[in-house]
């Protein structure tokens, strides 16, 4: 039972480390139709690819993560690749769309909670669970049964915010905006999953004829 019991907890940490740790969101125009646009192009900005100043000695934390020049190019690449797949054609010339990101990196707050208290009994597991002021149940996987308080605590973390544009050219004004908002473990996970973030971000544009 004990062997059971360690693999089901493997398989949850497998499951969870899978998962991605961002949330994606969209503002603007449902769809994009390609027969009002067709084309598009980057849009060009210095400041994306240098590093913020230092702000009375303290190097600004997105430019570990989102703000250089190797970040700004995997950005670029991914939402190129990511267009080029849902029909758009680029064209620095005379564009349709000018595309163009953004990106924060601050402090993100969430609710932890927990109980100090684990019973036994009967040869049983037993966790309280999670979620109220009081946890309660049955012991698993067999017999047991126990109470105790639970907890909330607040647990503060660094969370990074990438913004992606799509910007009528004629009229300059933005037609959408995708967000992809999760929580940054070390700048080289942060750059290897760019390209996933990005196709996240423009999951949310379905793309019409």
């Amino acid at each position: 039972m004990k062997r059971v019991f360690y693999s089901l907890i493997v398989v949850g940490v497998m499951l969870l480390s899978a998962c991605s740790s961002y949330n994606y969101y969209k503002a603007g125009a449902s769809t994009i139709s390609t027969t009002k646009y067709r084309t598009f192009a980057w849009v060009k900005d210095e400041k994306q690819s240098n590093p913020k100043p230092d702000y009375r000695g303290k190097q600004y934390a997105g430019n570990m993560y989102y703000n250089n020049s190797l970040a700004a190019e995997r950005i670029k690449e991914a939402t190129i690749l990511t267009l080029q797949s849902k029909g758009l054609k680029l064209d620095n010339e005379e564009p349709d769309l000018l595309v163009h990101y953004s990106s924060a990196v601050g402090r993100g707050t969430r609710m932890e909670y927990y109980s100090p208290y684990s019973y036994y009994w009967g040869g049983g597991f037993y966790r309280p669970y999670w979620g109220g002021r009081w946890g309660w149940g049955w012991g698993w996987p067999y017999g047991g049964y126990a109470w105790g308080p639970t907890y909330a605590v607040p647990e503060n973390y660094k969370e990074g915010t990438i913004i992606i544009d799509l910007i009528d050219r004629k009229s300059n004004k933005i037609v959408w905006r995708g967000f992809g908002v999760g929580e940054l473990k070390n700048p080289e996970k942060a750059l290897n999953d760019l390209p996933k973030v990005i196709d996240g971000i423009f999951k949310q544009l379905p793309i019409t004829m």
